[in-house]
């Protein structure tokens, strides 16, 4: 599977968050093969990485807090989260980005489950934490994220643990 992460993606969420905002909106789009509920003002981004789904930063520059909710079609190829996951570490620290795992645990969201980590990170000298849940759908592989600096993290996380709880798969 391709991985749900890019340089680029990571490097925007450079520092912490402004504020938490106020309020959630819920997004449903035919496209989706979920809604979710996100934070109210915060912003959508376009990565151009060819990954399908929804990423919503807190700003609209950095810095900022992100959560990206990607999915990626099976096609009845069958998932193995571990290896997936193994291989998502190994792609983030090919470019040197340090990586420590500090939890891990089985959940299901939405009736979907899988395997969620926490992180701590290291980019061109920042920290960073990340709270990462792989799912495996029936049809769809999920990839959830959210990214701050390590400072800001605490802030935006029961944003990210608000829209996982608010899911509802198709």
């Amino acid at each position: 599977m391709k991985h749900a992460l890019t340089l680029a993606a990571l490097t925007f969420a450079a520092a912490p968050a402004l504020a938490q905002a106020q309020g959630y909106v819920r997004v449903q789009d035919a496209k989706l093969p979920f809604s979710v509920d996100l934070p109210k003002g915060w912003v959508g981004l376009k990565t151009n990485d060819g990954l399908a789904g929804i990423t919503a930063a807190s700003a609209a520059k950095p810095p900022a807090a992100m959560i990206r909710l990607i999915f990626i079609p099976k096609n009845g190829k069958t998932v193995n989260l571990p290896v997936e996951l193994a291989a998502f570490e190994k792609s983030v620290q090919a470019d040197g980005t340090k990586l420590s795992r500090l939890t891990e645990k089985s959940v299901a969201y939405g009736g979907v489950s899988g395997i969620e980590r926490t992180y701590n990170m290291t980019i061109k000298g920042q920290a960073y934490k990340m709270r990462l849940w792989f799912g495996n759908g029936a049809k769809n592989f999920y990839s959830f994220q959210h990214i701050n600096t390590t400072a800001g993290y605490a802030k935006t996380d029961p944003a990210f643990t608000r829209a996982l709880t608010s899911l509802k798969f198709r």
